[in-house]
């Protein structure tokens, strides 16, 4: 029998991977020997690892010689027919697979699976819809059993819809409309008002274009109070007109914030390990595995891909170990950074103005801080144009 031959017949055979571990590597493999189990493949790994290849039929006996003279084994691999088989059979499973995804995959290439209207502001997309679904237009037909024609004429005669195109590329209906123009209400004019207050303040300028001054430069006024009324006086304090009162009115006003929190924060630690897994699916038929127990309660990340012209779906969940821990937080760095958010948020209502901030520390039980901030500007309390 040539060598060729006598590595085929090797494969097929059922063997068994040990490696051991332990001194002496010599009287572990003569007395293998002495025992009859023989050693189809021997590699000395390192001083106190060797690993042996045998005839899974001798398996007990080597064992139980191994046992007796007190060496640590462990059996890291096997193969043989049944090894083989199994693989080949994962494989065809695996073929087929594509097999019959692909041919799914290209009849429902001709399919429609996605209907997109574009150009619609007032009609609603889903009136649109609905009323070519009436017609054929909709998700899983066939391309060839569409009347186009027959539904751009339904989509003129839609209230609303001045014009419209219907275009089919790949598995998308393209739905492009044009609206009728909307007659626009003349603006009817503005009844007589009053300029009140957005703010509780105390009032720094006013500016007048319409109506009476009620107020002057330092006064305290409350929200919804009246800043600029709608009348127009004479000399005599008679009211002669009423008219919008238009004009715009600032004033120093006061904003508070107030955060608690601990002297010791919880923060996400990340461990560096990761694992991931992919799904192909198509009806709720899948291949492939989207996650496994080992990884519950690790940071999920999921990206999906979808095929443009057929409805099959790739799902791919990436997950991180991360661990949430405690350290003591930097309290002084904290509270800064509190100041300058708040500044930053209230900012826009201080239409650029300088900014007084004062603020107050407050230590309560159980390591919390309380911290009130308070922030003054001046701000556009009402305006009328």
């Amino acid at each position: 029998m040539s060598k060729l031959s006598s590595d085929k017949m090797s494969l097929l055979k059922s063997v068994q991977t040990i490696d051991i571990h332990g001194f002496n590597q010599m009287r572990i493999i003569n007395s293998l020997n002495n025992e009859g189990v023989a050693l189809t493949n021997v590699i000395k790994k390192s001083p106190k690892l060797l690993s042996i290849t045998i005839n899974k039929k001798d398996s007990l006996k080597a064992l139980a010689l191994l046992k007796n003279m007190c060496y640590n084994y462990e059996i890291v691999d096997e193969g043989g027919i049944k090894k083989i088989a199994k693989s080949m059979l994962n494989r065809v499973g695996l073929l087929a697979g594509v097999v019959v995804f692909g041919a799914i995959a290209v009849f429902l290439s001709m399919m429609v699976w996605r209907v997109e209207i574009q150009g619609n502001e007032i009609v609603d997309a889903l009136i649109i819809e609905r009323h070519l679904y009436m017609v054929g237009i909709r998700s899983g037909v066939f391309r060839g059993s569409m009347d186009i024609e027959a539904a751009v004429d339904a989509l003129r005669d839609l209230d609303g819809i001045a014009e419209g195109t219907i275009e089919v590329r790949g598995t998308v209906v393209f739905i492009n409309v044009m609206e009728e123009e909307v007659f626009v209400v003349p603006e009817i004019p503005l009844l007589p008002s009053d300029l009140v207050s957005e703010f509780d303040a105390r009032v720094t300028r006013v500016v007048l274009e319409s109506g009476t001054a009620r107020v002057g430069v330092g006064d305290i006024v409350a929200r919804d109070e009246v800043l600029i009324g709608r009348e127009i006086l004479d000399l005599e304090g008679e009211v002669l007109d009423e008219v919008r009162a238009r004009g715009r009115v600032y004033g120093e006003v006061a904003f508070s914030v107030q955060h608690v929190f601990s002297e010791v924060e919880v923060y996400a630690f990340d461990t560096g390990e990761r694992e991931s897994f992919s799904r192909l699916s198509l009806f709720g038929i899948g291949v492939g595995r989207g996650t496994c127990d080992s990884v519950r309660g690790w940071q999920r990340t999921t990206r999906t891909e979808r095929f443009f012209f057929i409805p099959i779906r790739v799902t791919q969940n990436n997950y991180a170990n991360i661990v949430m821990r405690e350290r003591q937080r930097d309290v002084e760095a904290h509270i800064d950074s509190l100041i300058r958010a708040a500044v930053l948020d209230n900012i826009i209502k201080a239409g650029g103005s300088e900014v007084e901030v004062v603020h107050t520390i407050t230590r309560i039980e159980n390591g919390l801080i309380m911290l009130n901030i308070h922030l003054i500007g001046e701000v556009l309390i009402a305006r009328a144009d």
